[in-house]
């Protein structure tokens, strides 16, 4: 400690009288010495009525015990201390002083006075007092909040989690503060979160944003997050104080809501394109009622004309019986194919299954073709690596199948070319194959081969007339069947149809195996179904 002689002391204290600082010296413990002017006056007394009294005689009792238990540890610590102690001023009241007690030591050590330094701090402590008990309040509500409250630096290191936070990653606050908060995030969301840092300013100091997070179960989350920058006075970023909520169960009714209305668009897409797909086959259907209806009035009214006139020949009336024949077939074969299809959708229309030799059934059908397909000079050729299969089968619906392929392929296939019907036993299931070296179906349009109303060809002026809904039809029954249809087909070399029925055998006594020939009725049916097989001219 500092020496100092009486006469350098009392310099000190004549210099120091008038200072506005309090300062005084104590003799011991408990009397004051010096006293000067801006102490005298704070306590309203004057200097003399203070100097060389005990403190209790001036200060109030209370107040005076106070200030006697630190300058007993003043006195014998020998060593400076500092104390805030009440004192009541001249007008009564109780101040906060902040006391700097300094032990004034002569040339071997020992105590010849204390020198008192005082400052009035009552407004600063006031100031601190509420603002420790705003932050304590501050601290209380944040710890009582569900949402998770973080604070972190800069660099991502948490500097204070509250206990939501802590509970929602199930680690403790010490687990936590003073390591980066990117632990908690997959990997994948780093560069974005940095970025998203790297984007406040002193400007834009507050921002919200989502990013997906792993809880205390392991499982990946998904949180929103509003951060607030702060900066110094240089405009530095010091800090963030960020407030985030779980949005796991949002994120995934957004993906739902998300979903649905993609759903919701694909069936308006769907109903616009079925729409479409109606205008044309109703435009389409007109045309195919419209044409043979036409040419059977027409035929009709030259046969009128001719009959008239008396120039009706033999010959004339074959032809002419011909084209009535053929167009009246034509529109029993569209009529026949719309009541089907209506009967299909609405569930009316059922299959009559038997126990039959399918392999005799569609060679009897394909048989009945041959010559039609020979005048159109085209192969036609039947294989089978099984001579017999009894299945049950509906061998109408059999021969509607086989027959519209076969009117498909002689349709699109030139003179010269081959048609090859093949059926291959696999035991638990018949495959026939239907191959023809016509010109295909372009790659993009196979997809779309078995829809509804669809066609390759749309124009009125196709080779071939046709409504759209054969090809729908024939899928259908084949499925009555239990069985499926596919097609492969290379643009100008060919297409192949491959039904795939599987073996099932009727338990019921009262059905037989019928293995007489099936009546011999394609005639008909096969005129109905090759019945738009010709040239428009």
């Amino acid at each position: 400690m500092r020496t100092i002689d009486k006469s350098m002391l009392e310099q000190c204290e004549l210099l120091l009288d008038d200072v506005d600082i309090q300062l005084w010296t104590l003799q011991d413990i408990e009397t004051y010495g010096f006293v000067n002017k801006a102490h005298a006056d704070f306590v309203g007394k004057r200097k003399e009525d203070m100097e060389n009294k005990r403190l209790e005689d001036v200060l109030i009792r209370k107040e005076a015990m106070g200030c006697t238990s630190s300058n007993i540890r003043a006195w014998h610590e020998k060593e400076q201390i500092v104390t805030k102690e009440w004192i009541t001023n001249s007008k009564g009241e109780r101040r906060l002083l902040k006391i700097i007690k300094t032990p004034i030591l002569d040339e071997v050590d020992n105590i010849k006075c204390i020198l008192c330094k005082a400052y009035d701090i009552t407004e600063d402590e006031e100031k601190e007092s509420k603002f420790r008990i705003s932050e304590q309040q501050y601290s209380a509500i944040v710890e009582s909040q569900r949402n998770m409250i973080c604070r972190y630096l800069p660099n991502t290191e948490l500097t204070y989690v509250n206990q939501a936070y802590c509970d929602y990653f199930n680690k403790t606050y010490d687990e936590l503060v003073g390591t980066s908060f990117l632990t908690l995030i997959p990997e994948g969301c780093h560069d974005g979160i940095k970025e998203q840092i790297a984007s406040f300013s002193f400007e834009n100091n507050i921002d919200s944003y989502e990013h997906s997070a792993i809880n205390a179960k392991g499982e990946v989350v998904w949180q929103r997050w509003t951060d607030q920058a702060f900066f110094n006075n240089e405009g530095e970023l010091i800090e963030f104080q960020s407030v985030g909520i779980d949005i796991t169960e949002l994120k995934e009714k957004e993906e739902d809501l998300q979903k649905e209305v993609e759903e919701n668009k694909k069936r308006i897409n769907e109903m616009q394109e079925y729409d479409k797909l109606k205008t044309e086959f109703f435009a389409n259907i007109s045309h195919e009622l419209r044409t043979p209806l036409n040419l059977i009035l027409s035929t009709l009214q030259l046969l009128d004309y001719k009959v008239k006139s008396e120039t009706l020949e033999l010959k004339d009336t074959k032809k002419n019986n011909q084209i009535i024949r053929q167009n009246c077939y034509r529109l029993l074969r569209l009529i026949n194919n719309l009541i089907d299809i209506t009967k299909i959708d609405s569930g009316y229309f059922s299959i009559n299954l038997k126990n039959y030799n399918l392999i005799n059934v569609v060679e009897e059908i394909t048989l009945s073709v041959a010559e039609y397909v020979k005048n159109k000079n085209i192969q036609l050729l039947f294989d089978t690596d099984t001579e017999e299969k009894i299945m049950a089968c509906d061998p109408d619906q059999v021969e509607r199948i086989i027959l519209n392929l076969l009117s498909n392929a002689v349709k699109f296939t030139m003179p010269g070319g081959k048609i090859l019907v093949n059926l291959v036993n696999k035991g638990e299931s018949i495959i026939i194959s239907i191959k023809d070296t016509g010109i295909g179906i372009p790659k993009d349009k196979v997809d779309m081969i078995f829809k509804r109303f669809r066609q390759i060809d749309k124009s009125f002026t196709r080779n071939h007339e046709g409504s759209g809904i054969g090809l729908s039809l024939t899928e259908s029954l084949v499925e009555m069947h239990g069985g499926e249809i596919v097609v492969k087909s290379e643009y100008g070399k060919g297409s192949e149809f491959i039904i795939s029925l599987p073996v099932k055998i009727l338990e019921d006594s009262e059905c037989e195996v019928e293995n007489n020939e099936i009546k011999n009725n394609h005639v008909e049916n096969i005129n109905i179904e090759f019945s738009d097989i010709y040239s428009i001219g």
